[in-house]
């Protein structure tokens, strides 16, 4: 089976070799992407430390890349159930073990938002990445998909600070919502971080990693 382009494939397909034994990739694969100059790949340890901060129990992703299987990894650790949808039929990348855990969706997003009745603890938006996109489509997009996060959930999304995309206009907008907030990390075309802190019908997220009180 011929798979899908995608960036750097000849290299995505070396270090994917590289799995640990439960199909999952090694942290030793993030850190390696860390360092490399991909579009996401200063924010995927971030990505991977929201997740299991908010010890998240439903995960979405729209826009497949190397942070799904970032994502995989961590819904694989916390249990969690994990959707990922994308134009384009990426799966021929996946480990066995990865394709049993990860819902995936061919097609358009309104695809995935069908299957999704039920809150979301986080997501990550990959999609938004066009300069035919508008500003009032990213911020549309926004708005519907926060509709799914949990209070205190976490909505993530790429190009925060890109000028050469509409994107971080959109933000800019949603900031004036004031069920959310807002912060944008100002490196690697910046990653849009959204709280979801207004009362969501889906509960709210609480916070499991309290210090202890100093004697």
């Amino acid at each position: 089976m011929k798979l899908p382009d995608i960036h750097e494939k000849a290299e995505l397909l070396a270090d994917l070799k590289e799995r640990n034994h439960d199909g999952f990739i090694s942290q030793h694969i993030i850190r390696k992407w860390f360092h490399d100059r991909y579009s996401t790949s200063k924010h995927l340890w971030v990505l991977y430390s929201i997740v299991h901060g908010l010890k998240s129990e439903v995960i979405v992703e729209v826009g497949f890349g190397r942070s799904t299987f970032v994502l995989a990894k961590a819904a694989h650790e916390l249990g969690a159930k994990f959707f990922c949808c994308d134009r384009y039929d990426y799966r021929g990348y996946l480990s066995p073990q990865e394709n049993d855990l990860i819902d995936f969706t061919v097609g358009d997003a309104k695809n995935l938002l069908a299957k999704l009745n039920f809150g979301v603890d986080f997501m990550f938006l990959d999609y938004l990445s066009s300069r035919e996109r508008t500003a009032e489509s990213c911020y549309k997009a926004f708005k519907r998909f926060l509709h799914y996060i949990k209070q205190n959930g976490v909505l993530t999304t790429h190009e925060a600070v890109e000028k050469d995309y509409n994107v971080m206009s959109a933000l800019k907008k949603l900031r004036k919502h004031s069920g959310v907030e807002i912060a944008s990390l100002p490196y690697n075309y910046g990653l849009g971080i959204i709280r979801n802190i207004s009362d969501s019908k889906y509960g709210k997220i609480a916070d499991n990693w309290k210090k202890k009180n100093p004697k």
